[in-house]
C-alpha cells in the first residue's frame, strides 16, 4: 500500500453544464455538460495525461460523474461515489435562474456570492455544512494512507 507521502489528491470541479449557460443553479439538481463543458473535462485530462489515478470519487451527480470519466478514463464502475462530495443543497433556489433570485432574495444572493461566511437560508446548506460533509470524505481517504 502507498505511503501518505506518495499521495496526492486532485480536487476538481465538473466542467460547464446546460444549466451554467442558462444561469440557472444547480446544488443537489443535475444538468448535463455543455460541449464546452466537456471539452473542459478533455482539456484536464490533457494537462494530467502523466497522471496514473490510483482512485476516482465523485459526487453522484451526473456532470461531476462524466466529468471524473473524461478526465481519468474510467468506467463508470471503477468511480467511487459519495454523496458528501454533492454541490451545496440550495433548496428552493435550485432550478432558478440567478436573475430572479437575486431579484426575489437580494440579501442572501449577496451574502452567498460576496460573504459566504453569512449565507444562511432555510431548506440550505451553508458553506461550513458543505466544508464539514466534504472534509468527512476527504479525510477518510487520506486516513487510507497512513
Amino acid at each position: 500500500m502507498r505511503g501518505l507521502k506518495d499521495l496526492k489528491l486532485y480536487l476538481t470541479r465538473h466542467g460547464q453544464t446546460l444549466w451554467n449557460i442558462e444561469g440557472r443553479f444547480q446544488g443537489w439538481d443535475d444538468s448535463p455538460l455543455s460541449e464546452k463543458g466537456k471539452s473542459n473535462a478533455l482539456a484536464l485530462k490533457e494537462r494530467l495525461k502523466d497522471t496514473s489515478f490510483f482512485e476516482v470519487y465523485s459526487s453522484p451527480a451526473g456532470r461531476a460523474i462524466t466529468t471524473a470519466q473524461i478526465v481519468s478514463g474510467f468506467e463508470i464502475d471503477r468511480i467511487i461515489f459519495d454523496k458528501k462530495l454533492r454541490e451545496i443543497n440550495l433548496g428552493s433556489w435550485q432550478g432558478r435562474l440567478v436573475k430572479e433570485v437575486e431579484a426575489e432574495y437580494p440579501k442572501e444572493y449577496s451574502a452567498f456570492w460576496f460573504s459566504p461566511h453569512l449565507y444562511k437560508r432555510e431548506g440550505s446548506e451553508t458553506y461550513y455544512d458543505v466544508q464539514k460533509r466534504a472534509l468527512v470524505t476527504i479525510n477518510s481517504i487520506v486516513k487510507k494512507y497512513f
